[in-house]
């Protein structure tokens, strides 16, 4: 990590790696020369992180969230599919009784 002399060669940097760059480059960046910046932009830069972690965190809640419904009604389904069976089998049984 290279210091800059100024923060007009640390912008310019940044927006080189903006228009050149991917996204990623420029997460790269910013993390790289988070201590260079203004407090006042490593607060903002810190928040849109921490923003976009919670965003993420609960993306990945939902996506649990409805695996755990989909779990629950499919063990619905399997409870019903079993009652029904061991209905027909006992009216099976029964019907064999009675013809025997």
């Amino acid at each position: 990590m290279t210091p800059y002399p100024t923060l007009r060669d640390l912008y310019r940097q940044f927006t080189d790696v903006l228009q050149n760059g991917t996204e990623q480059d420029a997460r790269k960046f910013l993390v790289d020369h988070f201590s260079e910046l203004p407090e006042e932009v490593q607060e903002a830069v810190a928040f849109q992180f921490f923003r976009e972690g919670l965003a993420q965190a609960a993306a990945h809640q939902d996506g649990i969230a409805e695996l755990r419904k989909e779990g629950i009604n499919a063990m619905g389904r399997l409870k019903e599919a079993k009652r029904i069976l061991e209905d027909k089998l006992k009216l099976m049984e029964l019907e064999g009784n009675i013809k025997s």
